[in-house]
């Protein structure tokens, strides 16, 4: 048994060397490859490709790329391109900080600028603008009140400029119960009588019967608009006194509502004028 088992063993053992074989006589002792001579090429500002130089049947390889391919170490060149179109990107980045920075301060002078004529732009926001007018006319209070009340009255003031809408049951401020500072309805403003421009929400703040009432509404256009009218008895008939103030929602076009609100309320004093009469 013991035979057997020493005659397998080296059976094996033989059969994993069958493969190797003893050098010949007078043969070199047989080495490992070695890898075949690189060549490199260094490269100047002025140099050409190293393709340009290769031979048709070598391979150039740049001292950056023969580490590269090697597996060893891994080498990032900088190139005299390279290095250039760096430089180029952090001037180019230089001169958009400084625009950037100037653009800033421009910026920053307009907007003082703007400040020292106009104000704060919260000032300007929240601009109140305002104007009076008043007549001398030759009626009684009662009737320039009938007048004044009625939605029939204020249209008739403001032809040709504009017209109010409002709802069909409502001819009058008397026909409505009020509730002070609890809109009434929404009034549409019509350019002409039939293009809408804006819309009052019809709000009276304050009411004395036969001399006074206060609205104030919002508007589309205005964050507020307040408009007081006051009748009191005055010599030969009575003194009618328009008063209003608004705040535009865009601060900046106060100065184009002035102008037109100021015509409108010139035209209906000069229709007032024009149905009662003056007192000389």
């Amino acid at each position: 048994m013991t035979t057997w088992c020493s005659s397998v063993s080296l059976n094996v053992g033989a059969s994993r060397f069958a493969k190797v074989s003893a050098p010949r006589p007078g043969s070199a002792p047989t080495q490992n490859a070695r890898p075949a001579p690189v060549s490199t090429t260094a490269r100047t500002a002025s140099s050409r490709s190293p393709c340009v130089y290769a031979a048709p049947n070598s391979v150039a390889i740049g001292p950056e790329n023969a580490f590269n391919c090697s597996g060893r170490l891994r080498v990032i060149v900088a190139t005299p391109s390279a290095i250039d179109s760096v430089t180029c990107a952090s001037v180019i980045v230089r001169l958009l900080v400084r625009l950037v920075k100037h653009s800033a301060g421009s910026n920053r002078n307009a907007r003082n600028s703007v400040t020292r004529v106009l104000g704060s732009p919260l000032t300007i926001m929240a601009r109140t603008f305002a104007f009076t007018f008043s007549s001398h006319l030759a009626a009684p209070p009662a009737t320039v009140w009938a007048h004044a009340t009625s939605m029939a009255g204020v249209n008739r003031e403001l032809f040709p400029l504009a017209r109010m809408t409002h709802p069909p049951g409502l001819v009058s401020l008397d026909d409505v119960e009020i509730r002070p500072g609890e809109r009434i309805c929404r009034s549409w403003i019509l350019a002409g009588g039939f293009l809408p421009i804006d819309y009052d929400d019809l709000t009276l703040i304050e009411v004395e019967p036969g001399r006074r009432f206060l609205e104030r509404s919002p508007m589309l256009t205005q964050r507020e608009w307040q408009h007081e009218r006051i009748i009191e008895p005055a010599a030969g008939g009575c003194t009618i006194t328009d008063r209003v103030h608004f705040v535009p929602r865009l601060g900046f076009l106060g100065a184009l509502f002035l102008p037109m609100f100021r015509l409108a309320f010139r035209l209906r004093h000069r229709t007032l004028r024009r149905l009662f009469g003056t007192v000389s």
